[in-house]
Parts: C-alpha cells; structure tokens; sequence
C-alpha cells in the first residue's frame, strides 16, 4: 500500500491543511456536491463539459475505482469535510505502462499548491503499479493546468486542435520536489 492508503495530514504552503486519502464508494454524495460546487470554467475545464452536474453513471464510475489500473485520491477539508480535489489515473489497456490522469481542484483551493501536491502523490502511486508515464488531455485556453503538468511533471505537449496532448515520463526528477511545494 502507498503512504496515502489510509490517509495522510498534508500542510499546504499557505498553511493550510488537507487530508489526502484514497477516493472510496462511499465518496459519491460528496463528490457530487464537489463538481456542484465548481465554477462553469472550472466543471468546463476538467469535464471538457459545461453540463452543471455528473450523471449517475458516471459517478458510479468515478468512485469505482480498483486501486491498480483505476486510481482516485481526495483532498478533503479537514474543516469543513468538503472534498476540494480529485486526482486520478487510468490505465491504457493498449499501453499498461502508461496511464491517463486527471485533476480537478475546487475554485476557493486553486493556487495553494493542491495541485502539484495531488499530482505527485498520484505519481507515487502510479508508479507503485508499474505505471511510467502519464498522459492528458488538456483544453488549450487552460493555461494554469498546461503550467502544472510542465512545471510537476515535464510534460511534453503538443497541440491538438483545441486541446493539448500531454506526456509525462514519471521518471522525470521533476516528480521528486517536495508536495507542499
């Protein structure tokens, strides 16, 4: 198991504290009020959908994650309890070795260092199962995500009509800085 799989108390360098800890079935309520929560832009950007909501499948889909080829981690509120990120992967079935990742972070959370923090403890655990690279598609306009990925992961990009294409080797030492970052 990684060092998040029961739950691990996390300072931001804004000195706020998360808990990051696994996604469970349990999580669907709340993670449903999470992407209420989300600005348009926001739900836009990571859904690539300005719908205001998840649908029950997906949502079924979303929390029913196997911790191997389907991972999800959480940043929650320890406050309030609010889920206020979402980092996952999935693997490539074609490519085993290679994953898709994504990653929300509530508006209210946003520039904290969440983000570079989610994406390296999912790193860590993708990394866990043989996973060596993630990749991502990214909206082209959403400059702070396409910053994130360069800067965390040394993304390689390329542009793809509207959207970005983004490989990350998780070998990169990029990966290694501290999480609270």
């Amino acid at each position: 198991m990684t060092q998040v799989s029961q739950g691990e108390r996390v300072r931001l360098r804004t000195g706020h504290w998360v808990l990051i800890r696994p996604l469970g079935r349990e999580d669907g309520p709340a993670l449903v009020t999470a992407v209420e929560r989300l600005s348009t832009e926001s739900r836009y950007r990571r859904f690539m959908s300005g719908a205001p909501g998840l649908s029950e499948d997906l949502v079924d889909y979303l929390i029913n994650v196997d911790h191997y080829d389907h991972e999800a981690l959480t940043a929650v509120s320890p406050e309030t309890g609010d889920i206020v990120a979402v980092a996952r992967f999935v693997r490539d079935r074609a490519h085993p070795a290679t994953a898709e990742m994504a990653l929300g972070v509530a508006d209210g959370w946003q520039r904290r260092g969440l983000g570079a923090l989610m994406l390296r403890r999912l790193a860590g655990c993708a990394a866990a199962v043989g996973i060596e690279d993630f990749t991502a598609e990214i909206l082209a306009e959403n400059r702070p995500m396409l910053t994130l990925v360069r800067r965390v992961g040394g993304a390689e990009t390329t542009l793809d009509g509207l959207t970005v294409m983004a490989r990350m080797p998780l070998a990169n030492r990029l990966w290694e800085k501290p999480a609270a970052a």
